[in-house]
């Protein structure tokens, strides 16, 4: 159980840096975004980095205003997304959208909000479309204590699954890297071991 709880951890923190790695390279370059049906207050406009994304990716968010912007804050399926201000423009701002790799596919709603340095409020609205991810799989038989823990290992999964939780969670209201994301091996373009899908059965092989 622990072993599952730290590869499941691991899994989702796993795949969502590759795809900071793999997608955030051509996200954040200038003119990289695309228009998507939005609804914005005059002078507002929001750029999504793509029209859709898969489970388990990523999108760049921009809002541009004809007025220098002050507070902004986002809201999409329940969770806050954070913006950080672009120290070349005073009037916009950047966020980052991570979709959950068990996210359900469907359409979900983006919500942002906030003000001008002047006061004036704003706010826009789009619709984020989630398309079904495709994971490879591959098949491990395992020992049984692996699919029945002692209430010890149980309490220290938990224990070690809301440590890992508060982490992830935490965000900064100003970005703390500086360039572009890049593979972290030169000369190497493409992985070949994130990104598959962990199922556990007892007594059966499992996929990680």
């Amino acid at each position: 159980m622990i072993w599952q709880a730290t590869m499941a951890a691991c899994k989702r923190q796993a795949l969502c840096a590759f795809a900071c790695v793999a997608a955030t390279a051509a996200l954040l370059p200038a003119g990289a975004t695309a228009k998507v049906a939005n609804t914005c207050t005059p002078g507002t406009t929001l750029r999504l980095s793509a029209p859709t994304s898969s489970q388990g990716g990523l999108l760049l968010i921009e809002v541009k205003s004809t007025e220098p912007l002050g507070e902004l804050q986002g809201e999409w399926s329940g969770r806050p997304v954070p913006f950080w201000a672009d120290l070349t423009s005073e009037t916009q701002r950047k966020g980052l959208l991570g979709v959950d790799l068990e996210k359900a596919p469907g359409e979900y709603d983006l919500k942002v909000t906030g003000q001008t340095a002047s006061g004036e409020k704003i706010s826009c609205s789009a619709q984020v479309v989630v398309r079904k991810g495709r994971f490879a799989t591959e098949s491990l038989q395992v020992g049984k204590e692996f699919v029945e823990p002692s209430p010890e290992q149980i309490k220290r999964a938990e224990e070690e699954g809301q440590k890992l939780r508060d982490i992830f969670d935490r965000a900064t209201p100003e970005r703390l890297w500086d360039g572009k994301f890049r593979i972290p091996l030169d000369g190497v373009t493409v992985g070949t071991n994130f990104g598959k899908r962990a199922d556990s059965e007892r007594g059966s092989p499992i996929a990680t």
